[in-house]
């Protein structure tokens, strides 16, 4: 079988690897909070290269904490309407930063997240038991209280129908 070799140039340095023809490779980098996945799949007789991008875990992993500090116990004193202003301003900057390659698992780990911390948040607010499930259902928390949705975000994106 013929040895192929695979470059792939970024800003940060070149990443060179070598496959025998059927079979594929596959380099993961980090540039710029992304992490890049390069799948380089060689097959007689055509060769292809994909590249996918999709959000780091450590990143996902950021915005959950940065929700979760917005949301703690010393900020009760707040209305309802400035901490949802406040996530999603959040929530739309990372989700518009990250918006490329394969992000919907990322959009919801977050979005699920968000919710659980917001009700959370709620209950303790109004002195409701947890969950608060009942009395703060995820479709109050999207219609009444204004959450965004990231899942649903997505498809309103331009390349989204192409």
């Amino acid at each position: 079988m013929p040895l192929f070799t695979f470059v792939l140039e970024f800003d940060g340095g070149t990443h060179i690897s070598q496959f025998r023809a059927a079979s594929v490779v596959r380099a993961v980098h980090e540039y710029g909070g992304q992490l890049l996945r390069d799948k380089a799949v060689a097959k007689m007789p055509t060769r292809r290269r994909l590249s996918e991008a999709f959000s780091a875990k450590k990143r996902v992993q950021r915005v959950c904490r940065a929700i979760s500090e917005e949301t703690g116990r010393g900020t009760i004193a707040q209305t309802p309407q400035s901490m949802v202003e406040k996530l999603n301003r959040i929530l739309i900057g990372w989700a518009n930063y990250f918006c490329l390659g394969a992000v919907s698992k990322a959009y919801s780990a977050v979005d699920v997240h968000t919710r659980r911390r917001l009700r959370r948040w709620l209950c303790d607010k109004y002195e409701e038991a947890r969950p608060g499930y009942k009395r703060f259902p995820e479709a109050t928390l999207h219609s009444v209280y204004g959450l965004v949705q990231l899942p649903h975000r997505t498809a309103s994106l331009p390349w989204a129908s192409a």
